[in-house]
């Protein structure tokens, strides 16, 4: 797409967004960050950021099926009760930390419940 065609169809989407159309050429698709007009009338397109690979591997105790998170939204759970849900789905599961540690975490987040009521 030159230049100019994509410098007309952001003019016109500027002076009404309900006049966004399609290219006519469908095979090209405009991606772009940012899109610059420059006082010459030449358009400038950033090209999108590449995502970056991650290398953090996902630790075990949160490999859980089903995962608490997809229980909390389907029961409906609010904050502390989700947190309840998590720590007893997790307990023991995390390296360095003890059964203990996470079930007392679960208690603090059901007192907390029980005060809200």
């Amino acid at each position: 797409m030159t230049n100019e065609k994509v410098k007309d169809l952001l003019l016109d989407l500027h002076e009404s967004p309900d006049n966004l159309r399609t290219s006519p050429e469908p095979s090209q698709t405009l991606r772009a960050s940012a899109i610059q007009i420059n006082e010459d009338g030449s358009v400038t397109l950033t090209p999108p950021k590449t995502p970056k690979k991650s290398t953090h591997e996902t630790p075990d105790h949160y490999k859980l099926d089903p995962e608490p998170i997809a229980v909390i939204k389907a029961w409906g759970l609010d904050f502390c009760l989700g947190n309840v849900l998590k720590y007893v789905a997790r307990a023991g599961r995390k390296a360095g930390e003890s059964r203990d540690s996470d079930l007392h975490k679960a208690m603090n987040y059901l007192r907390l419940a029980l005060e809200n009521e």
